[in-house]
């Protein structure tokens, strides 16, 4: 997946880019080590220390770090158990001690990162940019993005506020495309003409499309996609409009150029 912009970082990639260190072997030097959850098992030994023990001062739970352990977890949590366990992010991900000055504390990459990055948090939900995608009442973080904190400020944005989603269908394109990743604002739901919105509908789910305020006071919903005997616009009336869940205005976009 494409990142946002030239400055953020998406935290959710780890497993691809890891993946082999994650099995214990290094294809480039052919050296097996010891697998993850082996390495993990035997600092808890050292430490005297329980998985359930150790999730807790970590802040997160038991069945979380044992994903982890065994190489199946998100790196969401990944600078709290470098901390907890004084390594590196990268000496987690690896599951070994790397050569390093025995000084440095591991919690300084996290200190780095936290001065420039701000987490958002991307929501296991599809926002439909065709007819409808239906996405239940339930809604998980599946992981997280991170953004520069100056670029969001930049921006207006307080991150509090502010979530990832992935698109799916193409009744946006060319501005979104099916798979492109979403920024929303969800402190700005007033409609505001010509600018594209993320809304919730009882019948087909969440849906992103362009809003315009008619003369006459209707809303019309219409998608970038000029095929207007697929997607044709949708007009409501004010007392209708009034009764639509905005979810927020979506404020940027990321895909394959």
């Amino acid at each position: 997946m494409q990142c946002f912009h030239s400055d953020t970082y998406n935290q959710g990639d780890s497993k691809s880019q890891y993946h082999s260190c994650w099995t214990g072997y290094n294809e480039n030097n052919k050296i097996n080590f010891m697998s993850r959850k082996e390495f993990f098992e035997k600092l808890l030994k050292e430490r005297g220390e329980s998985q359930d023990e150790a999730a807790k001062a970590i802040g997160i739970s038991q069945a979380g770090l044992f994903k982890f352990m065994n190489g199946n977890g998100k790196s969401r949590f990944i600078y709290e158990i470098a901390s907890h366990f004084g390594l590196t992010p990268q000496e987690c991900l690896d599951g070994r001690r790397n050569e390093r000055d025995v000084d440095t504390p591991s919690h300084t990459e996290k200190h780095e990162f936290d001065k420039k990055y701000r987490l958002i948090p991307r929501y296991d939900v599809s926002v439909s940019t065709g007819p409808g995608h239906e996405n239940g009442t339930h809604v998980e973080i599946s992981n997280s993005y991170a953004f520069r904190i100056d670029w969001l400020k930049k921006n207006g944005w307080d991150p509090e506020h502010l979530c990832v989603v992935e698109a799916s269908g193409n009744s946006m394109e060319p501005r979104i495309a099916h798979g492109d990743v979403l920024l929303i604002n969800m402190s700005d739901k007033i409609i505001q003409s010509g600018e594209v919105y993320a809304l919730a509908f009882p019948s087909d789910g969440v849906r992103a499309k362009r809003l315009f305020w008619m003369a006459d006071g209707r809303l019309r919903i219409s998608s970038d996609n000029p095929d207007k005997s697929r997607y044709p616009d949708e007009f409501y009336s004010q007392e209708e409009a009034s009764h639509l869940t905005i979810i927020g205005k979506i404020v940027h976009r990321a895909g394959a150029i």
